[in-house]
């Protein structure tokens, strides 16, 4: 094989892989920077970066899905319903005839928080029940201790049995300190501000509802508000 034989199926070679692997990998990156922004509180640019992975050509599997997932709850939690529900639609729509917890999980998450911000908490349990069955069926502890933890926002029982230790199973049982500090460690902001907000600890409180006046979480307020 001469030089410019190689050189040619080196760059088909390239070419190919720029549409496949390569896409999907430089995907994830670009979604785990958001992730990441989402996690210390630089909401607007993390929208307007999932808005572009959203948007973005090409065919990146459930990562499209995770994006929405995660846009549609930065946007419930400023309140802006319409965009949230039309964000996640496509989203709720793969997840429906899928097993794949990695896709179940985040979806049906952002579902129960969008559905704890309007105060539907009624319509939660068929749902939380759908993704405990699938984060179950396959062991995916963390799923499932995420799960809980919105059901138990929403006044449900739970049981700690089965969850991954990490920073929604202290939570689970109780212990707002631990959830808060172990969030900190994380980075996350508003999970934080989240376990302090509800922890019925009256300083603790204020510090949780300062927290998220300062991300612009005015729905998160509204709801925690009413729920005192």
């Amino acid at each position: 094989m001469d030089d410019s034989t190689r050189r040619s199926g080196s760059s088909i070679s390239l070419d190919l892989a720029a549409g496949t692997e390569f896409f999907a990998g430089e995907y994830r990156l670009a979604l785990t920077r958001q992730v990441v922004r989402a996690a210390r509180g630089d909401w607007p640019d993390a929208e307007a970066g999932l808005g572009q992975l959203i948007d973005r050509p090409g065919q990146p599997g459930i990562m499209r899905s995770l994006a929405r997932s995660l846009l549609a709850r930065l946007l419930g939690r400023r309140g802006a319903w319409s965009e949230a529900d039309d964000t996640l639609a496509p989203a709720v729509a793969e997840a429906a005839g899928s097993d794949e917890i990695h896709l179940v999980g985040p979806v049906v998450v952002a579902q129960l928080e969008l559905m704890w911000l309007r105060g539907q908490d009624r319509d939660m349990e068929r749902l939380a029940h759908r993704g405990l069955e699938v984060a179950d069926r396959c062991g995916h502890r963390s799923s499932r201790a995420e799960i809980q933890r919105w059901r138990r926002r929403a006044g449900y029982r739970v049981e700690p049995e089965g969850c991954e230790p990490g920073p929604w199973a202290p939570a689970l049982v109780g212990d707002w300190r631990a959830a808060a500090d172990a969030w900190t460690r994380l980075g996350d902001r508003y999970e934080r501000a989240l376990e302090l907000a509800g922890s019925g600890d009256a300083a603790a409180t204020d510090e949780g509802l300062a927290l998220l006046a300062d991300l612009g979480a005015t729905a998160t307020t509204a709801r925690l508000r009413a729920a005192r």
